[in-house]
């Protein structure tokens, strides 16, 4: 999987991978995905579960589904305060809505958080 990263000429060739696109020349395509193959071009759904498969046995951790990890982002995000039209955007949703329906799940700290905010509003005189 080539990642984008601007990187030096030395860190180029200690990775490959910017070399490998740069010996490609204009046969290189900017797609404009973030993953994609050597080419430029984007990976297919099935491929990249493969890799996705393969970074995560290799990482040692346990496995989840590619998409599991998708919700997990979306999750994380709310809960660090990211906006859900920042989130929705990221996640490539149409709507906000969307995202919120779907990704970003209110956790327990959160939901006492919102207990007391609404406790303070509820008791102030």
């Amino acid at each position: 999987m080539v990642a984008w990263k601007v990187v030096d000429d030395d860190q180029a060739n200690s990775v490959g991978t910017v070399g490998s696109w740069r010996e490609l020349g204009s046969a290189h395509s900017d797609s404009g995905y973030v993953a994609v193959d050597e080419a430029g071009q984007p990976y297919t759904p099935d491929a990249l579960t493969r890799k996705w498969h393969k970074i995560t046995k290799t990482a040692g951790v346990r496995p989840i589904r590619l998409h599991d990890a998708r919700h997990s982002c979306g999750t994380a995000l709310h809960l660090r305060g990211v906006p859900l039209a920042v989130i929705a955007k990221w996640l490539g949703h149409a709507d906000a809505a969307t995202t919120a329906r779907l990704y970003a799940h209110s956790q327990d700290a959160a939901l006492m958080d919102a207990a007391k905010s609404l406790g303070g509003v509820v008791t102030s005189s």
